[in-house]
């Protein structure tokens, strides 16, 4: 499936992508607008727009560390979720890469995450054992919302989980305007 780099929100399918963007993620798992833009200013963030034709299928927003890549978010367009797109982008990733892939998910509560948690396991992810807490985007967010964190191709160990958690705190969160 071919891709779009997206540096810029000036960028023609940027419009694309944040329709995508605020229709798949909560308010509070969400940057605004000008934090994205803080965010494309960073050396480790990539935002990379899966195309069908000429239009955004789905994206994928994603820090690349030295040990390990965070998949900060990822989602595909309403009208092509069930098509395989999601799989096919997230195995694009791990074939392209010999890191350690991170991401962070709600505990399974619902039909809804438990399908979330069953995608990622099909792929390969393993939960992590490690206490995790949610980013706060904005302030007044509540900054103690747990998140399940996933790993792949293995469970990662507590030092690198706090090398994850470090870098959350002073690479990702300070590109989120915290």
């Amino acid at each position: 499936m071919p891709y779009k780099r997206i540096t810029t929100t000036e960028d023609p399918l940027f419009q694309q992508f944040w329709q995508i963007y605020t229709e798949s993620f909560a308010y509070i798992e969400r940057r605004d607008i000008e934090l994205q833009q803080t965010a494309f200013t960073s050396p480790f963030y990539r935002l990379d727009v899966y195309l069908k034709k000429s239009e955004v299928a789905g994206f994928m927003g994603y820090w690349i560390f030295n040990q390990y890549i965070y998949v900060e978010h990822f989602a595909i367009a309403r009208n092509q979720q069930g098509t395989g797109k999601g799989t096919l982008m997230m195995k694009t990733l791990q074939q392209q890469t010999k890191k350690i892939i991170l991401l962070e998910i709600e505990p399974v509560v619902d039909e809804t995450t438990k399908r979330r948690w069953l995608f990622y396991e099909k792929l390969g992810f393993l939960k992590t054992p490690h206490f995790h807490l949610m980013p706060v985007y904005h302030p007044g967010d509540d900054p103690n919302v747990r998140l399940d964190v996933l790993s792949y191709p293995f469970v990662i160990d507590e030092a690198l989980y706090n090398q994850y958690d470090r870098d959350m705190k002073s690479i990702v969160m300070v590109h989120a305007g915290r």
